[in-house]
């Protein structure tokens, strides 16, 4: 699967209903959206963005755009319709912390059989 194409996926999986509860038991998952909402401060604070990340697929897509190898402002974009550009230099510096420090096997596949069965 190229870049695009996950893309794709994450911005389908922000549209689904996914399992609060399951994701609430994965500390990585909840490391990870802090960091991510550190990150996004200005972007969180607009209405429409702030309303988006109230969802947990939202959260979860977001998470995954983190942990892509390339580009996660486009998928950002792409899930939060925006992203506040005095947040970019934030969201690179996690973005390269998460590849430099992937997350533990076996946390990423809790997270990814809780998308699977969104998107199923």
């Amino acid at each position: 699967m190229n870049d695009d194409e996950l893309g794709t996926v994450i911005e389908f999986l922000a549209s689904k209903s996914i399992d609060a509860a399951a994701l609430e038991s994965i500390e990585w998952f909840k490391s990870q959206r802090g960091r991510i909402e550190d990150a996004l401060r200005c972007t969180l604070s607009e209405n429409r963005q702030a309303d988006s990340w109230k969802r947990p697929s939202v959260q979860m897509a977001c998470v995954l755009a983190f942990n892509c190898t390339e580009n996660p402002i486009l998928k950002l974009d792409r899930v939060l319709s925006s992203v506040v550009k005095s947040d970019t230099r934030r969201v690179d510096d996690v973005h390269f912390e998460c590849l430099e420090k992937p997350p533990d096997p076996f946390s990423l596949s809790v997270c990814l059989g809780v998308v699977t069965s969104a998107i199923l």
